[in-house]
């Protein structure tokens, strides 16, 4: 067993990027107001950075991006430049050229997470990995914690970032809400996947779901497809053969996007996609961010980001409570509740633009009414 510091200031359950840019906050921490360095691990259950499924951060993310100081660090990526819908019964075309940040990224997800671990470490967080939490105590003014390797730690504050398990959250008594069923099975594809210059993600929905695919950095592509978890297509999907054969079927995607030589390098991979929210999301000396306090429907394109947005806004609200400020797990409670509200309400937009044309099952349980009845907004 590697040895490891007993006492920490803060201790963060997993290191994905909410989890990686909380602790980066921590370790950073108001200088102003602390003479010594707040002493933060990040808890890694991965022995190095897991092949994750493509994702895009949209433009919208680069002044979160400023602001965290991490604006200079996203090299190695692919620029993104817009997006094509097949979606409420029109193709459509949105792209960057006039939005006022400029271009977002298709993500090296390993990459990207690596150089988040990393500004954490450089900001004088220390990261253990292999490891995840055997049992954890509340103790007087601290949590006490044993883990798998058989570490017996003690900390102020816990951070939950163990994404859509919220493993830390239900632990301490927290409410897990799964709001609905939407699973996503992926595959990565090398071939003749569309023009090296092709930077557009494409969306498409049909009759039991929706697809995605985008372009990666490596010259691969990735595409998922969409719906619920007790649907009979995810069966279907499930087999390299029904995927491709399913996705050649597409109106918008096969035309665009040659998939007849392509081949499957990766997948199908079954992952879950659904919305959930953890209630409430902190409380005496613990909270949660990312997936752990707030899981998006890929359909918003902002996991990432509300991943970065809850990691700093976690992050901070975590160092006031180090610092004795009794409102700030409210604040930060209050906070994920406007978000709540307003992602329910574009999210119930959204489908309802495809849903009126259709009858299945996937897309009566996306009507506006019900999202909003499961989500807010």
């Amino acid at each position: 067993m590697s040895r490891l510091n007993a006492s920490w200031d803060a201790i963060v359950v997993g290191g994905g990027p909410a989890g990686a840019v909380a602790a980066r906050r921590l370790a950073q921490g108001p200088a102003q107001k602390r003479t010594d360095r707040c002493r933060v691990l990040i808890l890694e259950q991965a022995t190095e950075a897991a092949p994750r499924i493509g994702e895009s951060l949209p433009p919208a993310c680069r002044p979160l991006l400023r602001d965290l100081g991490l604006l200079d660090r996203m090299d190695g990526h692919r620029p993104y430049l817009g997006n094509r819908t097949l979606w409420g019964g029109t193709v459509a075309t949105h792209d960057f050229l006039r939005d006022p940040h400029g271009a977002g990224w298709h993500l090296d997800r390993t990459g990207f997470d690596t150089m988040l671990q990393a500004a954490a470490i450089h900001a004088g967080a220390t990261i253990h990995r292999g490891v995840t939490v055997r049992t954890l105590t509340p103790r007087s003014g601290c949590w006490g914690m044993v883990t798998s390797l058989g570490h017996r730690l003690r900390t102020r504050l816990l951070i939950d970032a163990t994404g859509r398990a919220a493993a830390v959250a239900r632990r301490l008594g927290a409410r897990r809400q799964v709001l609905d069923r939407l699973t996503g099975v992926y595959v990565v594809l090398r071939g003749e996947t569309g023009e090296p210059s092709d930077s557009f993600s494409r969306i498409e929905a049909e009759a039991d779901g929706w697809w995605y695919t985008a372009p990666l950095p490596d010259g691969t592509r990735v595409a998922a497809f969409h719906s619920d978890s007790d649907q009979p297509v995810l069966r279907e999907l499930s087999s390299p053969a029904g995927f491709l054969a399913r996705l050649r079927r597409t109106r918008m995607i096969a035309a665009e996007v040659p998939v007849d030589a392509t081949t499957i390098v990766t997948g199908p991979v079954t992952v879950p996609a659904h919305s959930a929210a953890t209630d409430p999301p902190a409380g005496a000396g613990w909270l949660a961010v990312g997936d752990a306090a707030l899981a998006l429907d890929p359909l918003s394109s902002q996991g990432l980001m509300n991943a970065l947005f809850t990691g700093m806004t976690g992050g901070d609200a975590a160092v006031a409570m180090l610092d004795g400020i009794g409102s700030a797990g409210r604040g930060y409670t209050s906070l994920l509740s406007e978000v709540r509200q307003a992602y329910g309400a574009n999210l119930a937009y959204f489908y309802g633009a495809e849903a009126g044309r259709r009858s299945g099952d996937f897309w009566v349980r996306r009507a506006p009414d019900p999202i909003r009845a499961a989500i807010g907004g």
